[in-house]
């Protein structure tokens, strides 16, 4: 059994930064990325569901990106294996979602959304933990998520972070970095936040190791 299983779209991200241009893995390469950086001891299995590429552009003058798309240019069929901890990428956006009814009910299921296709409820029904940026919350979630007694809706920005349980972190201000290449930032904050649950942190401890550390991973790589 391995501690985390990640499953979603593998991604060819060509990036544009400033004068460079450059290629690189991303989707849920991503997240084993977030997963290698913070340290993690854990043992973790990919599970690509479908291939793709993406054109990026980084903005370093407000720390923001944008990217246009191809997410499905390969299907695969993905095994399941049995995990402690499974995190689905890119649930809103998945051509099928069918796997995840194999999961093991005694682990618990995150997963996450990104800007394009409204998230179907329905896709919901095992997953226990949903990640959500808040540029994307209105236009792919519903607000009724964080009215779900058995979803726990986590939504990551730049300064702040909150639960649907009530729980709040806002990043002191020397702590924030600016002018910085954001690509992959939202994945780093859920590979540590997974990281930090299965340390068996609490909802708002989770909250804060995650923010904390994505911030200082990010830092990092400014300096770089």
């Amino acid at each position: 059994m391995c501690d985390v299983a990640v499953y979603g779209n593998l991604v060819i991200d060509t990036v544009i930064d400033g004068d460079t241009t450059y290629q690189t893995l991303g989707g849920i390469a991503n997240v084993w990325d977030g997963f290698r950086k913070s340290d993690s001891n854990l043992l973790i299995e990919m599970v690509p569901t479908e291939e793709g590429s993406s054109l990026i552009h980084i903005n370093r003058n407000n720390s923001t990106r944008i990217s246009k798309s191809n997410l499905y240019e390969r299907s695969r069929n993905p095994r399941v294996v049995n995990a402690r901890a499974y995190y689905v990428g890119y649930l809103n956006e998945l051509v099928d979602v069918e796997f995840m009814e194999k999961f093991d009910t005694n682990s618990t299921i995150f997963a996450d959304v990104c800007s394009g296709k409204k998230l179907n409820a329905k896709r919901l029904g095992k997953v226990n933990v949903l990640f959500v940026s808040d540029t994307d919350y209105d236009s792919v979630v519903s607000d009724s998520l964080m009215d779900n007694d058995h979803l726990l809706t986590v939504v990551h920005g730049p300064s702040h972070s909150f639960n649907s349980r009530g729980d709040t972190f806002v990043l002191p201000e020397e702590m924030k970095v600016k002018n910085c290449n954001v690509l992959g930032a939202g994945d780093w904050f859920a590979a540590n936040y997974i990281n930090a649950y299965l340390d068996g942190m609490n909802p708002g401890l989770c909250l804060r190791y995650a923010h904390t550390k994505t911030s200082l991973m990010l830092g990092a790589r400014n300096e770089n």
